[in-house]
């Protein structure tokens, strides 16, 4: 019975909590015509974070990425934008460091919206590994953890 309580839930997340989430690699992102996609940071101007690490489906990988502009993150929530998930803690000064997780490999391209996961109890914080996981904890009937989707979009590159 937990399990089917655990995929329901998981269905529940895809179908309403993260329904524009998808891969959209060369999509107009923004509304001007222009597109992005894997290969190399193209969003001049931007602060890129290099050299971090991230997961995907358990394999620790190394990317770089940009939080877009407050305008081009409004345009392209407000254009009904496709992204990829990157899943990230937004845990306070004592937690324990988090890497973020992938929902796609980095290669895949395309904007990723930033989804929160927040520790239900804080004393049960962990580190996930996959999309899957995340997904799981978030399930059930006492869910160890909260999904909220921010307005938060970045680029994001492998090395």
């Amino acid at each position: 019975m937990k399990r089917i309580n655990i995929l329901i839930a998981i269905s529940f997340l895809f179908s309403t909590l993260l329904p524009s989430c998808e891969k959209n690699a060369g999509v107009d992102t923004v509304g001007n015509g222009s597109t992005t996609g894997g290969g190399g940071g193209t969003g001049v101007g931007r602060n890129w974070e290099t050299h971090k690490l991230a997961y995907y489906n358990s394999s620790v990988v190394k990317i770089s990425f940009a939080e877009l502009t407050m305008e081009e993150e409004q345009a392209a929530i407000a254009n009904n934008t496709k992204f990829n998930i990157l899943y990230d803690t937004k845990a306070g000064p004592d937690a324990a460091p988090f890497l973020k997780v992938l929902s796609v490999p980095a290669s895949t391209g395309g904007l990723w919206r930033d989804v929160a996961i927040r520790f239900n109890d804080p004393q049960k914080q962990k580190q996930f590994y996959s999309e899957a996981e995340v997904l799981a904890a978030a399930a059930g009937e006492k869910p160890l953890i909260t999904l909220v989707v921010t307005d938060e979009i970045f680029e994001i590159v492998p090395e």
